[in-house]
């Protein structure tokens, strides 16, 4: 991972437990104003990524544009397109999937960290 990062993050509100090191770097979406939870499935419209967590009710910061790093549930090839598991995790993008961003880098297996360009730029058609 060889790239920086120029944060560019907000500050919301924890809707769940997302206190645990495993939560770092996963996939969120809203669950009510200025509330996140992990992304539970690939047609889920996504916020951001978990730069920091928290307990329930507590601030957590969210990366909402940029290159962002994202915990990989999968294996995932550089310049794919990436979407969420059920867990939140990075997963290669198919059709009718909801896209987070572009992998900069490969994922060789689960819970890999890699370096997303973000652009939420909604359904993969074809």
């Amino acid at each position: 991972m060889s790239q920086s990062s120029t944060a560019n993050t907000v500050t919301m509100t924890a809707g769940a437990d997302l206190s645990a090191e495993s939560n770092r770097y996963k996939i969120v979406k809203l669950s009510a104003a200025n509330t996140v939870v992990l992304a539970a499935a690939d047609t889920d419209v996504f916020f951001g990524t978990l730069e920091r967590g928290a307990i329930s009710g507590q601030p957590v910061h969210v990366q909402i544009a940029g290159m962002a790093k994202v915990r990989a549930g999968a294996a995932i090839t550089a310049g794919a397109r990436v979407s969420s598991d059920a867990a939140g995790k990075a997963k290669t993008g198919a059709v009718a999937d909801m896209i987070l961003g572009t992998a900069v880098e490969t994922a060789a297996a689960d819970t890999e960290i890699i370096w997303v360009k973000l652009s939420m730029s909604g359904i993969l058609l074809a």
